[in-house]
């Protein structure tokens, strides 16, 4: 394989990362690859979402910190809801009806300086959740590291870039508020930042743990890369 020809998009293809950006006039969706374990549906910009029966919808209703968020209905309730600007369905899934305010508030250690709240956290091991994670600023963020299972990704605030790739090829997308990502399982990557934090809102289609000081969702399921060693 000839490195210095692929392009980027042929990187971001390669290891399963799709970027959807704000000024995209419409609306987005994407659905699960047959090789994933759980199947979803993610939505991105204003659009209504059908919401089957036996599924749950996790959607951003507004974004002001400290202002009601994130909201989790399901198909028994609702057939359709509309999202302002980020969901993802779950099939399978039926989870009774919640919302949760997202403040600066972070609680709980990541790697490197990072930290995370979970805005939703697994009913059981292995449930879905939503978390909140905070990127420090001049932040390499941790080390290159994969997911075992997909992670659909909303960018609240703060700017920095995605690193995808191996240490030789690798491709680097900018990051801004709006944005959204779906990283595959098993892509390699990390995040950086300059002069602002970036604070991320990730979806996991699976969770790995419950919740305590080293052993929450954000940790479990991360697992390092030895990216660039000699």
């Amino acid at each position: 394989m000839n490195l210095d020809a692929l392009t980027d998009e042929a990187i971001l293809q390669e290891y399963g990362a799709t970027f959807f950006y704000p000024d995209n006039v419409t609306p987005s969706q994407y659905e699960a690859r047959p090789s994933n374990l759980y199947h979803y549906l993610a939505y991105f910009g204003p659009q209504e979402i059908p919401i089957p029966a036996f599924s749950t919808l996790f959607y951003l209703e507004k974004f002001i910190w400290g202002g009601v968020q994130m909201i989790a209905v399901n198909g028994s309730t609702h057939t359709r809801q509309h999202s302002p600007h980020f969901g993802v369905l779950i099939t399978g899934y039926m989870l009774n009806q919640k919302s949760a305010e997202i403040g600066q508030k972070f609680n709980l250690p990541y790697v490197n300086g990072c930290c995370t709240k979970q805005v939703f956290q697994p009913e059981r091991a292995g449930d879905p959740t939503v978390q909140l994670l905070r990127i420090p600023s001049f932040s390499a963020e941790q080390a290159h590291h994969i997911h075992s299972t997909v992670r659909v990704v909303h960018i609240l605030s703060g700017k920095g870039a995605a690193i995808v790739g191996m240490e030789k090829k690798e491709c680097r997308v900018p990051l801004t508020p709006g944005m959204s990502m779906v990283l595959e399982p098993m892509c390699p990557h990390h995040f950086e930042t300059e002069e602002e934090a970036l604070v991320c809102l990730p979806v996991h289609v699976f969770s790995s743990s419950g919740a305590s000081e080293n052993n929450h969702p954000m940790f479990n399921g991360t697992f390092m890369m030895n990216h660039g060693a000699s």
